[in-house]
């Protein structure tokens, strides 16, 4: 059996963008996603042990580049929510924009502001026999067979 569950972490760094782009503010958003793998011992009380991570091949990073005159929170937020479906994630990102753009330590003039998201797909395989992992470099998985049936 699988279960998985979906983090996000949103981080931003701002750059003075110069005035050869100019005189809009820039916001480039970055996506990438990432699964990580969990194995879930159901005969040793739930034990988990991490199977690793790896970048998601099935979606393609992302990048999406957007315009703002200023930072004004509910127009961030209608550009925003119009890239992003989902009312929780862009709301999220539209406060780390506005916070970012806040910062006291800015120069004047337009400003660069890189958006990183990262999806984290969380996957737990749930085992019903005992799994271990072996510590040679091929982090074969090994099983005892004999705690249950498969």
């Amino acid at each position: 059996m699988e279960t998985s569950s979906l983090k996000v972490e949103i981080s931003a760094q701002v750059t003075s963008q110069g005035l050869s782009l100019g005189l809009l503010n820039s916001v480039l958003i970055s996506q990438c996603r990432e699964i990580e793998e969990f194995l879930v011992d159901e005969s040793d009380d739930g034990n988990i042990t991490s199977l690793g991570s790896y970048p998601d091949s099935s979606v393609r990073a992302q990048l999406s580049l957007l315009r703002f005159k200023d930072f004004e929170p509910t127009t961030v937020h209608q550009q925003i929510k119009t890239r992003f479906n989902d009312p929780v994630l862009s709301r999220l990102i539209t406060d780390q924009i506005v916070l970012d753009s806040q910062r006291k330590d800015l120069p004047q003039g337009p400003l660069l502001i890189t958006v990183f998201l990262k999806f984290t797909k969380k996957e737990y395989i749930v085992a019903p026999f005992s799994c271990s992992l072996d510590d040679s470099e091929s982090r074969r998985i090994l099983c005892d067979l004999s705690r249950g049936d498969v």
